[in-house]
């Protein structure tokens, strides 16, 4: 329902001020009528049911000013060694000296004018963000130093971010990014990727924050022949968490994995969503996704693989597992596939249940006490879904399960 049909609330009339304010250039008057005509993502959208935007950016929201304070130093992937890239309330903070083969630099138009139009949370992220265009990280060559981004959020403001990765025929890069929030901010991130024909990009995300961010994060990609794509996630949540992956895989022989983790406890949100569109023969797609939830959390899974007519020998499989540890916890799930072509390996699974009280028993049994029993099978429940990333990310993505698991 677009913002003529219906009374618009409070945050779309403070976003249409801030897009009033702002220089109508760049594609940013196609992204905002695309917004205007959608609005903000609400329970009455299937695909959002679970994740109502509107209701909770119910009191209106000013951009973002600066960050005042100093950033810093990172905490999480703090170790890594790698070249970093800090945007602080969507602004860039100086000037990142990125390894060689990796350049970022601003672009009026980075993807096809009217992809980022069919979501709406793209398109007010194209509308809104302070820069004209968008930032474009390219990468031009195999990058052996990962690239560290850290996406920071304070205040009590909203602001937006676009942001494209261009991985050029057989370059590769890892890309280790951070969501760090602070108050009650509301961070909308724009990520459109272009993996161009036998190119790697690996992704591996850690969001972690107060109980009142609001953080909702878009990906949309386009994968070319042989080319692939890794992404973990790992949440911890906050008043509403989105991170919603759109892929195409355009040519043959694609590979792309998409696994994650949401662990919730407090009134805390998380939705994991992802579409991987199969439009080449061969390619291979694997997914698993674990939640765990405490008190009254509420997690979401939605999954769905699209194979097309022509895409023979695609073997795409994909699981999503939740652990409830509390009788007022939720974990919702909707896995699908959608095939249209008969030479294919795909299939998916979702289960919900609580811990295994006979596992439990058994440890109970030789001596270990209640609480370390717990999280000694919470986080071997967890773990397959880090279990095909790099030793040092696997170790940080546990090392801040742990964290977690220490205040059960």
């Amino acid at each position: 329902m677009s913002l003529t049909q219906h009374k618009p609330t409070p945050a779309e009339t403070a976003f249409r001020e801030a897009y009033e304010a702002l220089d109508a250039s760049g594609g940013r008057a196609q992204s905002w009528a695309a917004f205007a005509e959608q609005g903000l993502p609400h329970k009455r959208v299937e695909e959002w049911k679970w994740s109502d935007v509107r209701q909770t950016l119910r009191q209106p929201r000013s951009q973002s000013g600066a960050v005042e304070s100093d950033i810093s130093p990172a905490q999480a992937f703090g170790t890594a060694g790698a070249a970093e890239i800090v945007f602080a309330n969507g602004r860039l903070i100086g000037e990142p000296e990125l390894p060689e083969g990796a350049v970022l630099h601003r672009q009026d138009e980075a993807n096809p004018p009217g992809e980022r139009e069919s979501y709406p949370l793209a398109a007010l992220a194209g509308a809104l963000t302070l820069e004209t265009g968008a930032y474009v990280l390219e990468i031009n060559g195999e990058v052996s130093r990962p690239i560290r981004l850290r996406l920071i959020s304070e205040g009590e403001g909203a602001h937006h971010l676009r942001l494209s990765v261009v991985v050029r025929e057989n370059a590769s890069a890892t890309i280790l990014e951070s969501h760090e929030g602070e108050g009650a901010p509301y961070a909308n991130t724009l990520v459109e990727l272009d993996l161009q024909r036998n190119a790697r990009l690996k992704r591996y995300i850690i969001h972690q924050g107060s109980a009142d961010v609001v953080n909702t994060t878009t990906t949309l990609g386009h994968v070319a022949e042989r080319a692939g794509y890794h992404q973990a996630i790992l949440t911890f949540g906050g008043a509403l968490t989105r991170f919603d992956a759109r892929l195409t895989c355009e040519g043959d022989e694609t590979d792309i994995r998409l696994d994650g983790a949401y662990l919730l406890d407090g009134q805390r949100h998380a939705d994991l969503t992802s579409v991987v569109d199969h439009r080449g023969e061969g390619s291979v797609t694997q997914q698993v996704v674990k939640g765990v939830v405490d008190d009254r959390g509420r997690g979401a899974f939605q999954g769905r693989f699209d194979v097309a007519r022509g895409a023979q020998k695609t073997d795409a499989q994909m699981q999503h597992h939740a652990l409830l540890l509390s009788e007022r916890a939720q974990s919702n799930a909707k896995p699908e596939l959608m095939i249209f072509a008969d030479d294919v390996q795909c299939a998916h699974g979702n289960t919900v249940g609580a811990l295994d009280e006979n596992a439990l028993f058994y440890m109970r049994s030789r001596g270990i006490d209640a609480a370390s029993a717990r999280a000694l099978l919470i986080e071997a429940f967890i773990s397959e879904a880090f279990a095909h990333i790099p030793d040092d990310v696997q170790e940080e993505f546990i090392a801040r399960s742990r964290e977690w698991l220490e205040k059960k």
